[in-house]
């Protein structure tokens, strides 16, 4: 998104709107999916995860499908030519709401973390006020600046994950797997609805975005590769936890990955993991939250045009 008064459109590959989608359907979820789902699901953690993820690719479908019949167009846009113009907005506004409130969870939650984890004695203000500095900076810069930013830092994220899993294999005890659905079908369902509200989140972060790519015949398949990716990759960690830990201990920690990280050891040479995955999530945070304050400017600047992005961007940042 270059930062012009007019919102013009940067555009970007496929690939890079997959690393982009990353910022949502990750992002910290590997902490809160684990702890929440593994708290309502219980044993049926680990299956309601993929399970969850596979039965809301059947609903994101037919969001990708009709953002694609406005190509090179926002859901600020087109919600304006579908709804007409009031409704339109009113629309929009609702979705920027409530992109806005998740925001704004994410980068307290993100600063508390960060003090707590590595600078305790510092107050919360200092990590609050870096990560929106850091965050202006890199979408006043533009949308491709942020897209190649995720091209890089996922990487290292994702990479980092899939060593945790890799590493905890040793670990997994499959009586903290057995058995399953004793309890019905009810805790399976629950763990389905939590992942619901993902979906949602995502499918109108990706109706801001398909206005973006190149080429609108791509827009379906890059959204459900950043989905189904990700889906892939949380299942692997939630069962990498309840493999190791069960259901019970799992649902009694803050921060179940890091929990495991901080037993994993590989001949005795891989040990303290726990900064590794500490500074993985604080990379992953400050791209997702990058990712909210982006929809939230930019859902404002479609549905008033004459607010420029940087001018819609530092209202979204103000506290």
């Amino acid at each position: 998104m270059s930062s012009s008064p007019k919102g013009s459109k940067t555009k970007i590959g496929s690939y890079q709107g997959v690393m982009v989608s990353f910022s949502i359907t990750i992002g910290t979820l590997f902490i809160t999916i684990t702890r929440e789902v593994g708290s309502i699901s219980g044993m049926e953690a680990y299956i309601a995860v993929p399970a969850a993820y596979l039965i809301m690719t059947i609903l994101l479908v037919p969001v990708f499908l009709f953002s694609s019949r406005f190509p090179g167009k926002r859901i600020g846009e087109y919600s304006q030519i579908i709804l007409g113009g009031f409704f339109g907005k009113l629309l929009s506004l609702a979705l920027m709401a409530v992109m806005m409130a998740v925001a704004a969870l994410v980068l307290r939650n993100t600063a508390e973390f960060w003090g707590a984890a590595l600078m305790p004695e510092t107050p919360v203000w200092f990590f609050l006020v870096t990560l929106l500095i850091l965050v202006i900076y890199t979408l006043m810069n533009g949308f491709e600046v942020y897209a190649r930013v995720c091209q890089v830092l996922f990487m290292i994220v994702i990479g980092s994950l899939l060593f945790l899993v890799i590493a905890s294999l040793v670990k997994v005890d499959l009586e903290n797997l057995l058995p399953v659905f004793y309890r019905g079908w009810e805790p399976l369902l629950r763990g389905c609805l939590r992942v619901a509200g993902i979906a949602a989140q995502y499918a109108v972060f990706s109706a801001v975005i398909c206005g973006h790519l190149r080429d609108a015949r791509t827009i379906a398949a890059t959204g459900l590769k950043g989905w189904l990716i990700a889906g892939l990759l949380l299942s692997l960690i939630m069962l990498a936890v309840q493999g190791v830990f069960g259901p019970q201990q799992m649902a009694k920690f803050v921060s179940p990955p890091l929990e495991l990280a901080k037993i994993i050891e590989i001949g005795g040479v891989a040990r303290g993991l726990e900064a590794l995955l500490v500074s993985s999530w604080i990379i992953a945070a400050f791209l997702q939250i990058t990712a909210y304050f982006y929809t939230t400017a930019i859902i404002m600047t479609d549905v008033f045009p004459r607010i420029s992005f940087p001018t819609s961007l530092l209202i979204v940042s103000a506290p």
